[in-house]
């Protein structure tokens, strides 16, 4: 093997990832632990989004009071280590600041919460991840 060089296919997309340059790799795409990170901040956004909506509909939240969403997460891993000790997550709500009560934003913030991919890193599946490991020729992919 000469490279970490990864494509990733999700949904018929492809992604490739690589490792940084000083884990060996070409930085030629996000790293695992990158790609784990805007998988957080994408389901941050799309949660609140989504609960967002669900307060727009019962009148709890006005039309428009949320123009958008935007998340950062930061891993929080020592020198030399791959495993980071925690993720901090930062999020702005960009909108209409006397909408955005503060009631609404305590709303919005337990949603942050319940997204998926928070559950799912903080470990909180039930049945655990399962593999499958096989030989097979060069060229023969699974899905």
């Amino acid at each position: 093997l000469e490279s970490f060089k990864t494509t990733v296919k999700a949904k018929g997309l492809s992604i490739l990832s690589d490792m940084p340059r000083e884990g060996g790799g070409e930085e030629s795409g996000p790293s695992p632990k990158d790609l784990a990170m805007a998988a957080l901040c994408a389901c941050t956004s799309m949660t609140i989004q989504t609960f967002a909506r669900g307060l727009v509909r019962t009148g709890k939240l006005e039309e428009g009071a949320l123009s958008a969403v935007h998340v950062v997460a930061q891993d929080n891993t020592k020198v030399g280590q791959h495993m980071p000790e925690s993720v901090d997550v930062g999020i702005t709500l960009i909108g209409d600041t006397e909408a955005l009560s503060p009631k609404v934003v305590r709303l919005l913030h337990t949603a942050a919460s319940k997204c998926p991919v928070r559950r799912m890193l903080e470990g909180q599946m039930g049945g655990g991840i399962s593999e499958v490991m096989r030989v097979g020729k060069s060229g023969e992919v699974d899905g």
